[in-house]
């Protein structure tokens, strides 16, 4: 509910021993709307240009760094955005 209220305004993925190196978010049409390489992600509910994105299921996909051992991982869920 991203309203600036300072309650669950943005979509911070929670990492606890690997590091991000890539977050996309897709609407459900499989549109991508979101592409960010930064360890310090997180989504407003805005489109790459600033715009506001209606209310709806996204599809999140992460990328994780490698650890001591495994390879590159790849994440994936569901994030709904209520306006």
């Amino acid at each position: 509910t991203p309203n600036n209220d300072g309650i669950n305004d943005r979509f911070i993925p929670v990492l606890t021993d690997r590091e991000a190196l890539s977050v996309e978010v897709f609407d459900r049409w499989g549109a991508l709307v979101v592409s960010l390489e930064s360890p310090e992600f997180s989504w407003d509910g805005c489109d790459m240009a600033g715009n506001l994105l209606p209310g709806g299921d996204y599809i999140w996909q992460l990328l994780l760094a490698p650890g001591k051992t495994r390879s590159k991982t790849v994440l994936h869920g569901r994030v709904s955005l209520v306006r």
